[in-house]
């Protein structure tokens, strides 16, 4: 019997290693690892364990998969599409090896019309064909005796997940239980658990069940005896302790069906605490803003291990909480998305934390909004955001308000979200937001209301636009230019129409076009681009140079983009576009009309009809500035926001034919007028820039880093008077948002640095366990009356957060 040794690189194998031919007559297969030497020795490769075959006469090396997967004729592969050519698919098979391609018609019983359409991601299970030493690896997925499938194509559904070279080649063998010393799959099979897998050479095992909680177990289960080299006796053990949980999930789920499966800021945070944190004289109860500290379960591991063995069980909002006080930010989504949400929406809409504090709040207090904005597409966002019966009167809202100037943080993007998903702003008193460059009183009126009246829209739920709600609170003002692109794309999402949207953003700079452009891609979480026409002088730098011209294969941006997109949703914003050649503009046509292009770098055809296009351009700039002069500058908001624009936007398109020419102009479904901002607006933009000057102070001191600068609080006293008066001193309409936001650099920041400068001793990264240093921000009068922007260091600050129990 042959004999399994560890032999290190160049070590011959003598006939103790080599398998037991059942037929002489059959030749011996030299597999990964080893080579047949001219003098008929078989020596190593490199170091491992030799593995033999006898039934197939073959033998290979065995290194628990930490080297290089190196493609072999027949060797059983998952692959994942990254692109497409002229007649074949170019696929992943490890992140550090070339390409392998796959043909068109390497599949069964297909032609050209039948083919399968593999887009980029998409995960096949293949057959290593063709293996050279200086090119590229090919594959098939047809058995070459039968012509038929027999189980490889496609990989639809399921995850993905990484395992040894080792692991993959012992799950393959003919008893894996005997032969590879691996039981998982067997074990799991005969509890009766219903799932399938694929296993490919190249350290990849795809697995689908029917759930995803199954599905992560399983995948788990292989990686960890893996990497604990387990004996057939613990994968046993292993296997009963984890199907026993999931078995007690399913149990338990049988309960709960469906398996998871501004100013305001600082002015609140002053207030008289009773004003806005008064119980509810109907229950009695008062809320206790501290929440209080949660541990995980499998403490005693690092948290966030912990946090992903507590998903092997039920959901619990009180691990949750627990992760959000100690785990990353990815590790809580992670936890979330493993349930469905089914399992999820009813307890996180009725349970709390110590009986006292719904998770919500643990969210909100860790000021992150990827968390709060995954919690709320989850639950049910009208009762999650009103004032719940068992903590006082405080709706979350004013919690985070509440937080961010307990915690000396800037929670501004924090209540955008809320308010996004349907905080009503009127739990805040109203002079907090209604007249914002107003001081408002210290004292809140009587009649607050708690509770929010709102209610998502189901329609956008159904397209998946939810995030799309969000876009009128990341700008300031451009409300009617907000309001027409939201009712632009929701009609083009919703009709399906069949050709692209092109839309032109016009209007003086630095009035958010360029904002805007970018939102919209991330609010309908699709991918975008932005192309500086400016620097574009040619055909090729647009759309990349024809086939056989030099760097051909580079592409271009924009072209590559599209190609990456093919036939998805997506948006490009050709920025400056009016500084691009106007030969050029002929050649965006077809892709803007038929949504038809060509993809230069390999004569694909490339779909363009889901795709939004936005030309931004600073032609029309006078004539806006005109119009809002005449028809806006002298109303009030309320009026401004029911003032028609349908004749600017027709005197645009008259400007815009000119310059552009007809058929480019009659391409665009709308011309999109940015407004110069009004005096509130421009407040509210300084307020917004010294917003971001106050996190970015916040953060802490890092020597290592070279950040010097750090560990302050910018504490601004009447801040709607110190935004006001920056914007005054400052604003043009020709250079809209930049001109205010080098008034904040010039007479904040640097004099604050000026301050900071004079102070002796040494920096280091103690000064963080110790109070903030306080800076305060402030206007005087000069001896003429005219009021300038002061800064003065004031003594040190005591971060408080509500966000655990001291």
């Amino acid at each position: 019997m042959s004999t399994p040794r560890i032999l290190l690189p160049g070590e011959l194998l003598d006939s103790g290693q080599l398998p037991k031919q059942s037929k002489p007559s059959k030749a011996l297969t030299v597999g990964p690892g080893l080579r047949y030497t001219p003098s008929h020795d078989v020596e190593a490769g490199h170091a491992g364990t030799n593995a033999v075959d006898n039934r197939k006469n073959g033998v290979w090396m065995e290194d628990n998969g930490q080297g290089r997967y190196s493609p072999a004729v027949g060797d059983l592969v998952i692959a994942i599409v990254h692109h497409s050519a002229a007649e074949v698919y170019h696929c992943h098979l490890t992140p550090h090896a070339g390409h392998a391609t796959l043909g068109y018609l390497a599949f069964e019983g297909v032609s050209r019309k039948t083919r399968p359409m593999l887009q980029h991601g998409s995960v096949v299970y293949a057959r290593i064909s063709q293996s050279h030493k200086y090119l590229d690896a090919e594959m098939e997925c047809i058995q070459p005796s039968t012509g038929k499938s027999e189980g490889l194509g496609e990989l639809k559904g399921g995850m993905l997940f990484d395992i040894s070279l080792g692991l993959a080649r012992r799950l393959l063998l003919s008893k894996p239980r005997e032969n590879g010393k691996v039981a998982v799959l067997e074990e799991l099979g005969e509890m009766g658990l219903r799932f399938e897998v694929a296993v490919g050479l190249n350290g990849k095992v795809w697995i689908t069940s029917d759930s995803v909680k199954n599905t992560i177990a399983i995948g788990r289960l292989l990686q960890e005896t893996d990497k604990s080299n387990m004996t057939l006796e613990q994968q046993v053990d292993m296997v009963l302790s984890i199907f026993g949980v999931l078995a007690r999930s399913q149990q338990h789920n049988q309960h709960f069906p469906g398996g998871f499966g501004r100013d305001s800021h600082a002015e609140l945070s002053n207030m008289n605490a009773d004003a806005v944190l008064r119980p509810r004289e109907t229950t009695g109860v008062t809320f206790d803003a501290v929440l209080p500290s949660v541990d995980l379960p499998h403490s005693d591991q690092e948290p966030n291990v912990a946090l992903s063995f507590a998903a092997m069980d039920v959901f619990s909002v009180t691990t949750l909480a627990a992760g959000l006080q100690k785990c990353s930010i990815d590790s809580v989504l992670k936890y979330i998305r493993g349930y469905s949400k089914e399992d999820v929406k009813p307890r996180m809409n009725t349970e709390l934390i110590c009986n006292k504090h719904p998770v919500l709040f643990y969210a909100i207090a860790r000021n992150e909004t990827r968390i709060v904005s995954e919690m709320l597409q989850i639950c049910d966002q009208q009762a999650a955001l009103a004032v719940h019966s068992k903590v006082g009167a405080v709706p979350p809202l004013a919690f985070a308000i509440l937080h961010g100037g307990r915690a000396v943080l800037d929670t501004t993007e924090m209540v955008k979200v809320l308010l996004a998903f349907g905080a009503e702003a009127k739990t805040i008193p109203e002079d907090l937001w209604v007249d914002f460059i107003q001081r408002p009183r210290s004292i809140a009126p009587a009649g607050v209301r708690t509770h929010s009246q709102r209610c998502g829209a189901p329609l956008l739920c159904a397209f998946r636009m939810t995030r799309f709600r969000e876009m009128p609170f990341h700008l300031v003002g451009q409300a009617a230019a907000a309001k027409l692109v939201s009712n632009l794309a929701f009609s083009y999402i919703a009709g399906k129409k069949k050709k692209p949207l092109v839309m032109f953003f016009a209007g003086p700079s630095g009035h958010g076009k360029t904002e805007m452009a970018e939102r919209l891609g991330d609010l309908l979480n699709v991918p975008s681009t932005v192309v500086d026409c400016a620097q574009i002088c040619s055909i090729q730098q647009l759309l990349g140079p024809e086939s056989g011209y030099s760097g051909w294969l580079q592409g271009s941006q924009l072209n590559n983009f599209l190609a990456d997109n093919n036939g998805k949703r997506a948006v490009v914003f050709l920025d400056e576009f009016e500084k691009m050649p106007g030969e050029l503009h002929q050649a965006l046509l077809r892709m803007t009309d038929s949504g038809k292009t060509m993809d230069r770098r390999h004569g694909t055809s490339v779909s363009t009809i889901n795709t939004i296009f936005i030309m931004g351009t600073n032609l029309g700039d006078t004539f806006i500035e005109r119009w809002f002069e005449q028809h806006l500058a002298h109303k009030s908001d309320a009026e401004i926001m029911e003032t028609p624009i349908d004749g600017l936007m027709r005197g645009l398109r008259t400007v815009f034919r000119g310059t552009f020419g007809a058929p480019l102009t009659g391409r665009c479904s709308a011309i999109v007028p940015f407004m110069p901002f009004t005096r509130g607006e421009q407040a509210v933009v300084a307020a917004s820039f010294v917003s971001k000057l106050f996190t970015h102070l916040r953060r802490p001191l890092d020597v290592c880093r070279n950040r010097l600068i750090g560990h302050i609080h910018l504490d601004v006293e009447k801040d709607e008077e110190v935004a006001l008066t920056l914007a005054e001193d400052s604003y043009e309409p020709q250079l809209g948002a930049r001109a205010i936001a080098q008034a904040v650099e010039n007479q904040i920041e640097i004099k604050l640095h000026s301050i900071w400068k004079g102070h002796e001793g040494v920096i280091t990264d103690d000064v963080n366990k110790g109070p903030l240093r306080r800076y305060v921000v402030e206007v005087t009068e000069t001896a003429d009356g005219k009021k300038i922007v002061e800064v003065a260091e004031r003594g040190m600050t005591e971060a408080k957060s509500w966000a655990t129990a001291k």
